[in-house]
């Protein structure tokens, strides 16, 4: 069907293309849907404002008109239910067939997306109505998944819709025929248990790969309270059965991800996190060694600080000698602040009315690159070892009693001992994302005399408070290195390397000696290379 006089992309026929959306809107958002309206429908989306995208000139901004069309016709106004019932069939329609390998990858991805993000149901505060996503589409999704030789650019949008329905399962009240069925959840965890199992394959793209694995693992954490629920009811025996069979397969890999040390710390935290959130069903508690894991886990969160205060001291080490810093916003050079002195703020202001020396204007660190590397740094440390912590003891602040808690890998431990050593390791964790995030001193100069007073007029140093801040996350990181080697060697894990290979840092460290770093230079193998945010692809929400 080709309709253009509604053509959205032809000047000539602005006036028809406004006149027929305005006559869709009255349908979508208050009129009843008569058979007028279900011709009207069909020709506008059908025969002209969905076939727009596969234009190669609007290949650019196929994400805005997905934008246009959730706004403008799928949104919280469009609440008529028999239209948007129709609409949703016929985006559907559209879209299956847009995700095809015949179009462009742009069309195909966003396509794609379009189908994740339909709904039968919009929020509604006054009705007391959640979202709901729009049921049929998950089939469709599925099956994506499901295809070994489906491309990486529609499998990353049938993940995220996938998620979208997994995160929305549980909420109630639906429209009939839209609640997700046992069986839905089976195919799903199905579909992430082959996800999250199988390897990169020959010319894919491995950060795609593992992007989506992640997802995958996202939904599993999802679905991890339903999990448990299912399993301890029983209900359909046949569903369970394959849905257990799939999460022992998925535990296996989780924690062979885990043992890992060549693969990527993101990958590997995720796993745990994961796992951590797995039932603790006899046949998933088969498929994997709890003591092992959470040695390794403790072990990565000790190696992760360890790293990270090594990437940040090489970094001020570089600025120091006159490097720039790589980070957000480019390659900066570092130029050092004006000279201090006295006279600058005029020798009366210095003094008091007393006679006695008033304290300095607070300082203010004018070194924007420098600013953003300790950010980083904080960011780092704060996320990598939280989420390590999580993956040991949850999140719900139980640990008094761990077998109240739902999620974390101490569940899985029956002896009161070893759970007591995992939670002096969650608290000494704690200690180090406090210090990390506790505030610098930046009114500290080089050349302080006595009350802290600058007695020359030499440049400020502002690398002072940083190198402090870097010096006690390394302390506090000695502490979960100690017990974290403590545990690992009980479940048979081999020490850190941090504590394998201490030495003595090199005399320009920026700071002196520290116990259990070696020697500066390179980040250790394996280590973070510099700042970095997972990527995301095109257009993906995170």
């Amino acid at each position: 069907m080709n309709v253009p006089e509604l053509n959205p992309d032809e000047p000539k026929m602005r006036a028809g293309v406004t006149t027929a959306r305005i006559e869709v809107q009255e349908y979508t958002r208050r009129k009843p849907l008569d058979d007028a309206g279900k011709q009207l429908l069909t020709r506008y989306f059908m025969g002209a404002y969905f076939p727009s995208w596969t234009v190669p000139a609007n290949w650019t901004t196929v994400d805005q008109k997905r934008s246009d069309f959730m706004r403008n016709y799928n949104g919280s106004l469009d609440t008529q239910m028999s239209t948007r019932k129709e609409l949703n069939r016929l985006t559907l329609q559209a879209m299956s067939e847009m995700i095809k390998p015949d179009y462009h990858p742009v069309v195909r991805y966003n396509a794609m997306m379009l189908i994740g993000d339909l709904n039968a149901q919009e929020y509604s505060l006054g009705d007391n109505l959640p979202v709901c996503p729009y049921h049929a589409s998950l089939d469709v999704m599925l099956k994506t998944l499901e295809d070994p030789k489906a491309d990486d650019v529609v499998k990353v949008g049938a993940m995220l819709g996938v998620l979208r329905h997994a995160r929305f399962a549980q909420s109630v009240p639906k429209p009939a025929g839209e609640a997700v069925t046992i069986a839905d959840i089976q195919r799903m965890t199905k579909a992430v248990e082959q996800v999250i199992t199988s390897k990169p394959t020959e010319g894919r793209s491995p950060d795609a790969h593992q992007w989506v694995q992640r997802r995958a693992m996202d939904l599993v954490q999802a679905f991890s309270g339903g999990y448990s629920s299912l399993l301890s009811q029983g209900g359909n025996q046949s569903a369970s059965g394959e849905i257990r069979q799939s999460l022992e397969a998925i535990a296996k890999s989780l924690g062979e991800t885990v043992e890992d040390e060549n693969a990527d710390k993101s990958l590997r935290i995720d796993a745990a996190l994961t796992l951590a959130a797995m039932p603790t069903d006899d046949g998933v508690k088969k498929s994997f060694d709890p003591n092992v894991q959470i040695g390794l886990v403790a072990k990565l969160a000790a190696k992760a600080v360890d790293d990270d205060v090594t990437w940040f001291n090489d970094k001020i080490k570089e600025m120091k000698m006159g490097g720039s810093y790589g980070g957000p916003g480019g390659d900066m050079m570092y130029r050092p602040a004006p000279a201090m002195e006295y006279g600058g703020y005029g020798a009366e202001e210095m003094m008091s009315p007393d006679g006695r020396p008033s304290k300095p204007k607070k300082f203010v660190n004018t070194n924007p690159p420098l600013h953003s590397l300790q950010l980083t740094f904080r960011r780092r440390v704060k996320s990598d070892v939280d989420a390590l912590k999580v993956s040991l003891v949850g999140s719900d602040g139980k640990l008094e009693d761990p077998r109240s808690l739902t999620s974390g890998l101490i569940r899985f431990v029956p002896s009161a001992e070893e759970q007591a050593a995992i939670i002096d390791l969650a608290n000494a964790m704690d200690e180090v994302v406090k210090a990390a995030d506790a505030e610098t001193d930046d009114n500290r100069m080089g050349n302080a005399g006595p009350g802290g007073f600058q007695t020359s007029t030499g440049a400020m140093d502002p690398y002072l408070p940083y190198e402090e801040l870097a010096k006690n996350v390394k302390d506090k990181q000695a502490k979960v290195e100690r017990l974290a080697n403590k545990l690992a060697a009980g479940a048979g894990v081999a020490a850190t390397d941090a504590a394998a290979d201490a030495g003595v840092p090199s005399a320009d460290m920026p700071f002196g000696a520290v116990p259990g770093m070696g020697p500066m230079g390179a980040a250790p193998a394996g280590g973070p290379k510099g700042p970095a945010a997972p990527a995301t692809p095109m257009g993906a929400k995170p």
